[in-house]
């Protein structure tokens, strides 16, 4: 996780723009301890502050190409790096680093947007073009990584996050109702909004092109929503080509420099990453948990199972009722906007923990969604084969 933060000067620029920028870099040090770095030319001003996990002598940022034409701030991974490295050397691209942030910039150079076809993994990134006078914003597929920008009087300015933006002086801290009444219906301010006017969320799988000459946004990847054609596949294919896919996915992301850890809580996402990592890993793998004193809620004890299963070295704390009141008012500071998800508690005490051990770690986020693991996306199937039924009927049914 790195922190990335950055202003546009065609039409005005603060009194000491260096400073400005050096500003709103400051508050993304948690996101970027290792080092930081800064570009600034009549029209850009680039900030980064890096967590080094990739070529860690070498990938200091923000990073240039082409006699400085081109120069990148990014906050991310590509997992596929490698494989995109050697197809570009193959056409005689060379390198002066073994970062993914090389990569990405010399896959921009020769391919211009349509590089974000080629890139696997989670990032946010800046691109400025020297020549053209133009700046190049993209976000990955599915939002893993934050990007916030503003339009104001012909000029862009965007950060990893808000707080980044507010340090800024021409940005106005004013309330955007429309986003507090999304907030309130959903429990979280949805894309393209924030909660402050005239400052957005650039969207999952989108990019933003801008210079003098306008703002051009556009997707360069969706979620398909047709209905996937019949197959004549078995479900042992199947199952074998999901585990193929899983055990790839997680082989990219052990690539590192720096020691990497799982979140196991014992559920069927993390679980299944903890076994494919235990395979692929060189050495000991570490898994981390926290537990509850309240048993309902403490899944504590699957963890310790997969652990002792798969011979990782686990990691475990519990989470008080009196530690979660402790440490809410620290985690508070680090949302920049309202969110009602209460498990950004363990989450924030989990992540300390980790840091005591790993510099990465691999989580299962979205996994029993995708495969039914919560008891109550089972019942909403259930409710579904039931709707042919009448309503007396399913009432009936539901009261047992």
């Amino acid at each position: 996780m790195c922190g990335i933060a950055g202003f546009t000067t065609f039409r005005k620029a603060p009194e000491n723009a260096s400073t400005v920028i050096r500003n709103m870099a400051a508050t993304l040090t948690a996101r970027g301890p290792d080092g930081e770095g800064y570009f600034s030319d009549t029209s850009i001003n680039l900030g980064h502050k890096r967590l080094s996990i990739i070529d860690i002598e070498g990938g200091a940022q923000p990073m240039s190409i082409e006699n400085g034409r081109f120069q990148i701030t990014y906050n991310g991974e590509v997992y596929n790096y490698l494989e995109l490295k050697a197809d570009l050397e193959k056409k005689g691209v060379s390198f002066a680093s073994k970062s993914d942030t090389e990569v990405i910039l010399q896959q921009f150079a020769a391919d211009g947007t349509n590089c974000l076809a080629s890139l696997n993994g989670m990032f946010a990134f800046a691109i400025w073009d020297a020549r053209e006078k133009q700046l190049f914003l993209a976000r990955d597929r599915i939002g893993i990584k934050p990007l916030y920008y503003s339009l104001i009087d012909g000029d862009i300015y965007f950060a990893s996050e808000l707080k980044a933006l507010l340090a800024h002086p021409f940005i106005p801290r004013e309330i955007d109702h429309l986003a507090l009444s999304k907030y309130l219906t959903y429990a979280y301010v949805p894309a393209p909004h924030t909660i402050f006017e005239n400052i957005f969320k650039l969207e999952p799988g989108a990019f933003i092109v801008f210079s003098e000459k306008g703002f051009h946004k556009d997707s360069y990847w969706d979620i398909p929503i047709q209905d996937n054609p019949l197959s004549d596949k078995t479900f042992d294919e199947y199952q074998e080509e999901i585990i193929t896919l899983l055990q790839d996915s997680v082989e990219k992301r052990l690539r590192s420099d720096v020691p990497v850890g799982v979140l196991l809580s014992g559920g069927v996402d993390s679980s299944t990453i903890t076994a494919l990592a235990a395979k692929a890993a060189s050495g000991t793998l570490h898994t981390f948990s926290i537990g509850f004193e309240e048993s309902s809620y403490d899944e504590s004890p699957f963890a310790r199972q997969v652990s002792e299963l798969y011979n990782t070295k686990h990691h475990h704390k519990i989470l008080s009722s009196s530690a979660a009141a402790q440490i809410f008012p620290e985690a508070m500071k680090i949302l920049d906007e309202p969110f009602a998800d209460p498990s950004i508690l363990p989450t924030y005490l989990l992540s300390q923990y980790c840091a005591e051990h790993v510099k990465v770690v691999l989580g299962g986020d979205g996994g029993d969604e995708l495969f039914v693991g919560y008891a109550s996306f089972q019942a909403h199937k259930l409710m579904e084969r039931l709707s042919i039924l009448p309503s007396r009927w399913r009432d009936k049914l539901i009261s047992f």
